[in-house]
């Protein structure tokens, strides 16, 4: 029984001095590999989340653009500026003549919208002079006098585009001018949700969270009140403004932590699979010690006579 008390000691000790050095290894493996794998985590979410927010940046710019397009087209367009000036100088007594100034600008504006995402009622003319008639695009300067966005014209540079945001629209403004002569505003606009659609499109989650910041911190949209968001992308838009896309670190940590639960149970597996091949390995590796051992204590003779010992 003493032998067996030993011998069992023994491999004890070896499969617990085993245990321990693979437990070191495999915990500084574990740990590397997590290292690694969070940082593919984070990498592989960040390039999507990019991806998805950029496309939406992107084609909210090419509507931004397409607005400036058009404004830039009816600016500088002569057959535009000489018909507003018309309008503009109306005398009640040339009723023919403002007649046919509404239908070159019809049909001018409907080919500018005919194969576009534009509609007539997205151009307006704001002209100043109380004789003219109003028409189908043509509108009285009073209509914007006092407005919001009134101060902000007024101030703005000839060549400038000024932006501004309703509920229900997007729109651009800008002088309309002939040499010296200032006529009034053109106005381009578009449907808000036309804009916020494209970010709308990114599908976010419940831990993402998109917002639109204008150009004096205020927020002009966003799609999830508070929440904690430590993961953020900005990106500006063609108007000035910061569409910022904002994703919750945890969103992150636990895409990461589910494929940490297969590391850690592969980690146990590994040290269970090993204590059982350590445990296997020394009991072949003191097998024959063991018997050699117990030969000895059971023979008087092979003590007397060490000749009768051989050692393989």
């Amino acid at each position: 029984m003493k032998l067996d008390k030993n011998r069992f000691g023994m491999k004890k000790n070896l499969i617990m001095l085993l245990c321990i050095l693979t437990v070191i290894f495999l915990t500084i493996i574990f740990c590397i590999l997590n290292v690694i794998l969070y940082k593919k985590v984070s990498s592989d979410y960040i390039n999507e989340a990019k991806q998805r927010f950029e496309f939406a940046v992107d084609a909210t710019n090419d509507t931004y653009q397409n607005m400036i397009d058009k404004e830039q087209n009816i600016i500088n367009s002569t057959l535009i500026t000489d018909e507003i000036r018309k309008i503009a100088g109306y005398d009640q007594s040339d009723i023919n003549e403002i007649i046919k100034s509404y239908d070159l600008l019809d049909k001018f504006f409907l080919g500018l919208t005919e194969f576009g995402s534009f509609n007539s009622e997205q151009i307006v003319i704001y002209l100043h002079g109380d004789n003219f008639p109003e028409g189908k695009y043509i509108n009285k300067i009073g209509r914007i006098q006092g407005s919001d966005i009134w101060e902000e014209l007024e101030s703005s540079a000839v060549y400038e585009s000024t932006w501004a945001y309703s509920e229900d629209y997007v729109s651009v403004y800008r002088h309309i001018r002939n040499f010296d002569a200032d006529y009034g505003y053109l106005e381009i606009k578009i449907p808000t949700e036309k804009t916020v659609g494209n970010f709308r499109n990114m599908k976010l989650s419940e831990h993402e969270a998109l917002r639109i910041i204008g150009k004096d911190g205020d927020v002009l949209y966003s799609s999830r009140a508070g929440g904690n968001y430590g993961f953020v992308i900005e990106s500006t838009l063609a108007d000035g403004n910061r569409a910022q896309f904002s994703a919750n670190r945890f969103y992150i940590i636990k895409n990461y932590f589910i494929y940490a639960i297969s590391l850690v149970v592969l980690f146990f597996a590994m040290l269970i699979l090993c204590f059982f091949a350590y445990k296997r390995i020394i009991d072949v590796m003191t097998k024959d010690l063991y018997e050699f051992v117990l030969n000895i204590q059971n023979s008087e003779q092979m003590l007397l006579n060490p000749d009768l010992i051989h050692v393989d």
